[in-house]
């Protein structure tokens, strides 16, 4: 019985045994190997399911100060931004892991900038949730690209839409959604006449 959390060889191995590929020992970062091709996949569809935004990688109303060259360098990681409220005024969009005011025609900023960020993570870094069904998703999508066949699918679409569903559950249990929980209209709120 395992106890521990799953790690990136375990879903690599996951996503070999789904398509008939025996289990390996360690991971190959070259990419050349079958466990190569799994782990690459596996980082795809990881990449692919964090670009959403969930409770655990997406930080709200983050501050940004800007640089000495008056420049806001984001995180290499970071996979997508929005202005939040404080912020709203501004068109932004990264360029070159820096922001650009696309309204302005500039990436100077003078003062902070508040932004919703979400950021890839590593896959040990993830839920178990997330884990479980990233990995179920891609060793669905590995299986489609190696073979072609769907008679060979270990994973039905059905394990995949069940992983999906408990992984969402455990994202708005984290971060309940709503009007109320949203601090623009949580301000609007308060500046209500009485």
């Amino acid at each position: 019985m395992i106890l521990t959390p799953q790690t990136e060889l375990d879903a690599v191995n996951i996503i070999l045994e789904n398509d008939g590929e025996a289990p390996v020992n360690t991971l190959d970062d070259s990419g050349f190997s079958e466990s190569g091709k799994a782990q690459r996949v596996l980082r795809e569809v990881s990449r692919t399911v964090q670009s959403r935004g969930w409770a655990f990688n997406t930080d709200r109303d983050r501050k940004f100060l800007p640089t000495i060259t008056d420049e806001i360098v984001l995180p290499t990681n970071t996979l997508k931004i929005k202005p939040t409220y404080l912020s709203e005024e501004l068109r932004l969009v990264e360029r070159g892991r820096k922001l650009y005011d696309v309204q302005n025609n500039t990436a100077v900023f003078t003062s902070p900038v508040y932004l919703d960020i979400v950021q890839m993570l590593a896959f040990e870094d993830l839920p178990s949730t997330a884990r479980d069904y990233i990995t179920i998703r891609a060793a669905r999508v590995y299986q489609a690209r190696a073979t072609g066949s769907s008679s060979q699918d270990g994973f039905t679409s059905q394990e995949e839409v069940e992983a999906r569903s408990v992984f969402k559950s455990a994202d708005r249990q984290a971060h309940p959604r709503g009007f109320f929980r949203n601090p623009r209209n949580a301000r609007l709120l308060t500046r209500r006449p009485l």
